[in-house]
């Protein structure tokens, strides 16, 4: 381990004369940590002795490895128990007065679990040991503070002196101390899983690798499972979070994230994306309610009608019999539950079929009319809801635009045989003349969102071009992984194709951080 600096007593103390001449010096090893919790915070202890703040830590018990010393001291002081991370270094002093060579090692580490009580002694409870945590730019503000007075020669005791020098050392070496907007919280579902990936069956993003990246460009990553959070305890507030989101089967656990990110969004975290972008995810309906509060014609080219029950549909039905329609249900993917509705017969049959939501209360209900004749108010056996999307005609298939910062991956997604379908086609092409101007149109798109990525599903018919769907969060990589290049606007706004091998983990961390950037 690296020695970053040695103190003697004149470095502490040099209005003192004491003679070094002949000490004999006993050494010492002690272990110091850098702890940080789940917002980032790092943890300082205290006394009602006096008022200066040191990193937790001790003194090693003999027989006893640094290591396991500096998670006992952990435990013990702030009650915590903690992992280390990394070594920082180490920091030699001389107590000339105590006859000591203090040998101290200083790691930076995280929390397992939650916070508990602190195991203190009796002297430690009389001096009224505590602890506080602090953002690290607090707590070298108030290491600095106290140098400042050591300086000053306002610091009377001996031990205390060696140690505020000692830590502030330590926290001024501790590489990667972000401000709040270099800090970034990723939140995972409960099997660690961050984003989807096309590498192989059931692939995920690689989030230590993400982790590297955003490193490289000067964030650090807090990797936490949505069940880690405590609004108790933690606050998100002005911080940023990117997050996972879920398809599960009838959205039992993405019940529970959405609960979470609605959280989030109250305490004032900077969501990516955001929490109405988020709620347009796997639910149509609320994108389509998305779309009608956006300000751009572009997103708006496309009309449809949303309905909570077949009830509803019922009331207008005598309005869509001219015309098709693509019904869509609301929490569905790849074309499932997607049926296009042109004949009356069609209008009336398969919105009845797939919006239904069987109850056996009003089984319950009826047995009740039965014995007191009193005629109750039904539950709707169709309440899953829906969308009927205007159809555009003649279209042979879509385009599939993901979108990172300024790098544009396309795919064109042909219908499936016999059908006017093309999501979940498999019948895809990327080595295509693109129509123009469908660059200009997605990126116009894309900045009127403020995200820093998106997946854009558009279709063409030889005339105008047709937003039907867009996602902002957990959307398939495909268009990207399988690409062998993206196209780029350069600075007089002229479309170019650039061959690059896709990389994820890449493009993730460098949209983002370009995204919060331009927001700091």
């Amino acid at each position: 381990m690296k020695c970053l600096a040695v103190i003697n007593e004149k470095d502490v103390f040099p209005e003192k004369k004491t003679s070094e001449d002949g000490v004999q010096y006993e050494d010492r090893p002690t272990g110091k940590a850098i702890v940080f919790d789940e917002e980032g915070k790092i943890a300082l202890v205290g006394t009602k002795v006096n008022s200066y703040y040191l990193l937790p830590g001790g003194g090693i018990d003999p027989g006893e490895s640094v290591e396991d010393g500096v998670v006992r001291e952990c435990l013990e002081e702030i009650g915590c128990d903690v992992k280390l991370d990394r070594s920082l270094g180490i920091i030699e002093d001389y107590r000339t007065r105590d006859k000591k060579h203090c040998i101290n090692y200083c790691y930076t580490a995280e929390l397992k679990g939650e916070k508990g009580e602190l195991t203190l002694t009796e002297e430690e409870i009389k001096n009224g040991l505590h602890v506080i945590w602090v953002s690290p730019e607090e707590a070298i503000t108030i290491l600095k503070d106290e140098t400042e007075q050591l300086k000053r020669g306002e610091v009377s005791f001996y031990n205390t002196g060696f140690n505020i020098l000692r830590d502030f050392h330590f926290l001024n070496q501790l590489s990667g101390v972000k401000s709040e907007n270099e800090r970034i919280y990723l939140f995972t579902d409960y099997r660690g899983q961050f984003y989807s990936s096309t590498k192989y069956r059931g692939a995920a993003v690689d989030i230590p690798r993400l982790e590297t990246y955003f490193n490289k460009l000067g964030f650090e990553l807090f990797v936490r499972p949505f069940s880690s959070i405590n609004f108790r305890t933690q606050d998100y507030a002005n911080k940023w979070v990117l997050y996972q989101s879920s398809e599960d089967p009838s959205l039992f656990y993405r019940s529970f994230v959405d609960d979470i990110i609605l959280g989030l969004h109250h305490q004032g975290a900077k969501l990516i994306p955001n929490i109405f972008q988020h709620r347009a995810h796997h639910n149509k309906h609320f994108m389509e309610i998305l779309r009608d509060l956006q300000n751009i014609s572009e997103v708006k080219n496309v009309k449809a009608r949303r309905y909570g029950t077949y009830e509803d549909y019922q009331n207008e039905i005598n309005d869509l019999k001219e015309g098709g329609f693509v019904f869509k249900s609301s929490n569905t993917s790849k074309s499932r539950g997607v049926y296009l509705l042109k004949s009356l017969k069609e209008k009336i049959n398969i919105p009845k079929f797939a919006s239904r939501t069987l109850s056996t209360q009003n089984i319950r209900y009826f047995i009740e009319w039965i014995k007191t004749g009193h005629k109750p108010l039904l539950i709707s056996n169709n309440r899953h809801k829906f969308v009927l999307q205007q159809y555009i005609p003649g279209l042979k298939g879509d385009y599939r635009i993901v979108i990172y910062g300024n790098k544009y991956y396309v795919l064109y997604r042909e219908n499936r045989p016999n059908d006017f379908r093309a999501s979940g086609s498999m019948r895809f092409h990327d080595e295509i003349e693109l129509p123009t101007g469908i660059l200009d149109y997605a990126r116009k798109i894309f900045e009127s969102f403020e995200v820093p990525f998106v997946a854009l599903d558009i279709g063409f018919n030889d005339k105008n071009f047709y937003l039907f769907e867009f996602q902002f969060i957990s959307f398939g990589q495909y268009t990207l992984e399988r690409s062998k290049f993206f196209y780029q606007a350069d600075n007089e706004c002229k479309w170019n194709k650039v061959y690059e091998t896709p990389d994820l983990e890449r493009e993730i961390s460098s949209s983002v951080a370009a995204y919060i950037k331009k927001r700091q």
